[in-house]
């Protein structure tokens, strides 16, 4: 089994881990030696992209009541309006299928996504709705409403499992952010896969005093992976 993004191949039979900018998608890889021996014996070795995109607001155009959105809505600072919204949907479908080769990736992470609604638009409204991706997403509290997702072509990539993992400071109990995305499956017919997309508490308000939440998010995700390893 080879991985292939556009930073990093990997070598059969090993188990790997993989960080793309500062740990936003890891990724566990079980391989299946036989059949993966087979694979690259008939000069066929499998190949799967897999990418992390940091979308960068990609909100609709509503109030949410329950999340402090209103800079991305028509009367908010931005005048966000569905022609703004409908581009930045266009110009996102645009970089996923840029990452690809022959076809997008089998499996995308993102971030800063504001519900499910913006992925139903990104993946059934646009041409990637050739392509069999399916959605996992879950509400998290980030008090701007942001969340992360994971994309995934059906046909290549089966979730087993699925999750939301909070990460709640011990210290900051009134403090809110994204939760990671854990998902299990089996890539390609042939290796068990675990994902975690993350994105961590940003340096707002200061790079200092926000450095304890990413180190707690950090050992919040350590956790997890120590329990599965």
């Amino acid at each position: 089994m080879i991985i292939q993004n556009p930073t990093y191949n990997f070598l059969p039979n090993v188990k790997q881990i993989l960080f793309l900018t500062f740990i936003t998608l890891l990724i566990f890889l079980f391989g299946n030696r036989d059949g993966m021996s087979q694979n690259i014996a008939g000069n066929n070795p499998v190949n799967a992209r897999i990418a992390f995109y940091n979308v960068e607001n990609l909100f609709d155009v509503y109030d949410d009541s329950l999340a402090r959105d209103e800079e991305f809505t028509p009367e908010g600072p931005r005048h966000w309006n569905n022609n703004k919204f409908y581009k930045k949907i266009n110009n996102t479908y645009k970089v996923i299928m840029a990452l690809g080769e022959s076809g997008p990736p089998v499996i995308v992470g993102l971030c800063e996504i504001e519900n499910r609604f913006v992925l139903e638009k990104l993946v059934y409204d646009t041409p990637l709705k050739n392509f069999n991706y399916r959605i996992i997403q879950f509400e998290s509290p980030d008090r701007r409403g942001i969340d992360v997702a994971l994309l995934y072509r059906a046909n290549l990539f089966e979730p087993l499992f699925s999750e939301a993992v909070p990460v709640l400071f011990p210290f900051d109990t009134a403090s809110r952010t994204r939760d990671i995305l854990h998902v299990k499956g089996v890539l390609l017919n042939t290796d068990t896969v675990h994902i975690f997309v993350n994105h961590w508490p940003s340096r707002y308000g200061g790079y200092l005093p926000t450095v304890p939440k990413r180190n707690y998010a950090a050992q919040v995700l350590k956790a997890k992976t120590d329990s599965i390893l």
